[in-house]
C-alpha cells in the first residue's frame, strides 16, 4: 500500500505518518456505558474528552419486534431441533399472551444493527417463518424467542410500577435481555448434559436388562431339563430320609438298652470289685494260717497219729479236731471212722493233696459249727490237725 502511495515521500519518518494518519481514518472505538446512577456522570467529570471527542448516541430500550428478532437470531444457533416437541414444551412458553401488533417499525434511538434486523429479519421470520429451518424447530425457536420477549417486557413492566410506588429505580437494559438468552443457553447445555447422560445410563441398564432377561430364560431352560433329574433326587432324598430317621430310632432305642446294660454291667463290676476286695482282704488274712497248716503237715509225725488211736474216748478238743478232719475228708465224724481215718496209711498224703479251693457248700456249713466253737483254737489245741483245720475257715466264712 506505502509503495502505491505517490504522494508520501520515502524515509522512515514519512512512512510512519502515513502509517498513522491511515490508522486514524479507519479505526473506530466504540464504548458503551449505562447512563443510570452516579457513575456516568462521575466519570464525565473526570474525563471530559468523553464528551468533547466522541460522539454520543442515546439507545432508547428495544421495541419488542428487535427482542423478538435479536432471541430468534441467537436461539436459531443452538439446534432446538433435537428438543420435544412444540406441544409438549407450550406449557412452558405460553408463559402469557401475545401482546400488541407484530410492527416491523423501530422507535427512534434504536440502535442500527437491530433495526436492520427488525426491518429485514423480523418480516422474514413473520412470514416465511424461518428460512433454513424446519417446520418444528422454527416453531420453538419462535415460541422459546416469544416467552423470553415476554419475561423482559413483563419485568420493564415491573420495574416502572416500582419507580412509580417506591421511587426507586431498577434498569432493565438490553444487556440484561442478552444475559436472559446466554443463560438460556447455558441451562439448556446443562440439561442436555444431563439428558444424554441419563438416556445412556437407561441405554445402558435397558441393556443389561436385556442380558439379564436372556441370561435368565437360558437359566429357566437349563431349569426345566433338570427337573426331572430333580424330582427323582428328591424321591430319593425323602426314601433315604426315611431310612435314615428308622436307622436313628433303631439307634436310640439300642442306644437305650445298651446303656441300661451298661448301668447294670456298672453296678455288677463295682459289686465284683468290693467282693474282689474282700476276698483279698480274707485271703491276706488267712495266707499265714495257710502257710502254718501246710508247714504243720510238714512237720507232722506218725508217733503223734499212733497216740492219738490209742485214745478209746479221746479229749473233747481232739475229738473236736478229728470231727473237723472227718467233715474235710468227707467221712463220718464218730471216733471209730476217725480212727480209721488215722489208720490209713495215705491219710497224710491226703491231707497235703486236699483240694482246698473247691469246698462243697455242705462241707463249708458243717465245718463252720466246728471253728465255731471259742475252745477250738490252735492255741489252746496245740495240735498240727487243728492248725489244718482252721486253714479251711477262710472258704466257710
Amino acid at each position: 500500500w506505502l509503495a502505491a502511495q505517490s504522494d508520501v515521500p520515502e524515509g522512515r519518518q514519512y512512512a510512519w505518518e502515513a502509517f498513522i494518519g491511515r490508522a486514524r481514518q479507519h479505526m473506530h472505538v466504540v464504548f458503551a456505558t449505562s447512563p443510570a446512577g452516579d457513575a456516568f456522570r462521575t466519570r464525565c467529570r473526570q474525563f471530559p474528552s468523553l464528551v468533547n471527542c466522541t460522539t454520543i448516541d442515546w439507545y432508547s430500550p428495544w421495541p419488542a419486534e428487535a427482542l423478538l428478532d435479536v432471541g430468534i437470531r441467537f436461539l436459531e444457533l443452538l439446534n432446538l431441533e433435537n428438543l420435544p416437541s412444540a406441544a409438549a414444551v407450550a406449557p412452558l412458553l405460553d408463559f402469557k399472551a401475545a401482546a400488541g401488533g407484530s410492527s416491523a417499525t423501530t422507535k427512534p434511538g434504536t440502535p442500527p444493527v437491530v433495526q436492520q434486523a427488525a426491518a429485514s429479519g423480523l418480516q422474514a421470520t413473520e412470514g416465511a417463518d424461518g428460512v433454513g429451518l424446519s417446520a418444528g424447530q422454527t416453531t420453538i425457536v419462535r415460541r422459546v424467542a416469544k416467552f423470553c420477549v415476554e419475561a423482559h417486557k413483563s419485568v420493564e413492566a415491573a420495574a416502572a410500577q416500582y419507580v412509580k410506588k417506591l421511587r426507586r429505580h431498577c434498569y432493565i437494559t438490553p444487556k440484561l435481555y442478552l444475559d436472559l438468552l446466554h443463560q438460556y443457553a447455558e441451562l439448556l447445555n446443562t440439561a442436555r448434559t444431563k439428558l444424554g447422560d441419563d438416556r445412556r445410563r437407561l441405554l445402558e441398564g435397558i441393556g443389561k436388562l436385556a442380558d439379564t432377561n436372556a441370561t435368565l430364560a437360558s437359566m429357566e431352560a437349563q431349569l426345566g431339563g433338570l427337573q426331572p433329574l430333580l424330582l427323582e433326587k428328591t424321591a430319593s432324598l425323602k426314601t433315604l430320609a426315611e431310612r435314615v430317621k428308622h436307622e436313628q430310632d433303631e439307634a436310640e432305642r439300642v442306644a437305650a438298652i445298651v446303656g441300661a446294660d451298661e448301668t447294670a454291667v456298672a453296678a455288677r463290676t463295682a459289686e465284683c470289685s468290693k467282693l474282689k476286695e474282700e476276698a483279698l482282704a480274707d485271703l491276706a488274712a488267712v495266707l499265714p494260717a495257710l502257710d502254718a497248716a501246710i508247714a504243720a503237715l510238714d512237720s507232722l509225725d506218725k508217733a503223734d497219729i499212733v497216740e492219738m488211736k490209742t485214745f478209746i474216748k479221746p479229749p473233747a478238743l481232739v475229738q473236736l479236731t478229728m470231727e473237723g478232719v472227718c467233715i474235710l475228708l468227707q467221712e463220718k465224724t464218730d471216733w471209730d471212722s476217725a480212727k480209721r481215718i488215722l489208720s490209713d496209711t495215705k491219710f497224710i498224703q491226703r491231707l497235703i493233696e486236699y483240694d482246698k479251693d473247691n469246698i462243697t457248700e455242705r462241707v463249708r456249713k458243717e465245718l463252720a459249727r466246728v471253728v465255731a466253737d471259742p475252745s477250738f483254737t490252735p492255741d489252746q489245741v496245740r495240735c498240727t490237725l487243728c492248725a489244718v483245720v482252721w486253714a479251711g475257715q477262710p472258704a466257710v466264712s
